[in-house]
């Protein structure tokens, strides 16, 4: 198994990770996974690129409605992940 730490937040111990094992089978197609950028959303995906990530739409705001913004990238096996955060 391998296991790249990509979200690290000391003060509250939250973090979470890329996994690749076994059996699984990275896809583009399957479940949205958000994750809280916490205000930090510019410096994830300034780093996502050089760390073999993409871009798949940049930081843009919900709507006129609800608070914050989001981003989707792809990691490095395929799967898209959701970014969300405040600022």
């Amino acid at each position: 198994m391998n296991m790249h730490p990509f979200f690290l937040k000391d003060e509250v111990n939250v973090w979470g990770a890329i996994i690749l094992s076994a059996g699984f089978e990275p896809s583009d197609q399957g479940v949205l996974i958000s994750l809280d950028a916490d205000g930090r959303m510019e410096d994830i995906l300034g780093r996502l690129e050089s760390l073999g990530g993409r871009i798949v739409r940049g930081k843009s705001r919900i709507n006129d409605d609800a608070e914050g913004y989001f981003a989707i990238i792809k990691d490095t096996e395929g799967n898209r992940i959701g970014l969300h955060s405040k600022d």
